[in-house]
């Protein structure tokens, strides 16, 4: 079995860190401005704004055909193909397993895959 120190040092995939970075997000919001959406979702979430207020918070590179978006530390919003949410999370990965494994000995959150037994 591994160790949770062996589980701390372990390079985790882009989904991994996706499911981490949203496990946090949801208790502190620490990444809300790198939590990515799904673009299908971008009327329901919008839902409410009028659209010069979206047009307010587009970049000039959102792409409506790009496969997610988030908000950046502006607010603004920013398309985010595949790949680039990939490398986001990849970048941040220090920062989210870091924050997740603190949460997680502290008792503020479960391991979201059962990494830790009892």
């Amino acid at each position: 079995m591994i160790t949770l120190q062996e589980l701390k040092e372990k390079e985790f995939t882009a989904e991994e860190l996706m499911d981490m970075m949203k496990e946090v997000t949801s208790y502190n919001g620490t990444f809300d401005n790198i939590e990515p959406y799904y673009m299908d979702s971008f009327d329901e979430i919008m839902d409410g704004l009028t659209p010069t207020e979206i047009a307010r918070r587009m970049t000039s590179e959102f792409n409506i055909y790009d496969d997610y978006f988030i908000f950046n530390g502006y607010g603004n919003l920013e398309s985010l193909s595949d790949y680039e949410v990939d490398k986001l999370m990849f970048d941040n990965a220090g920062d989210i397993t870091s924050e997740y494994w603190e949460l997680v000995d502290n008792g503020d959150i479960h391991d979201y895959e059962g990494y830790t037994e009892e």
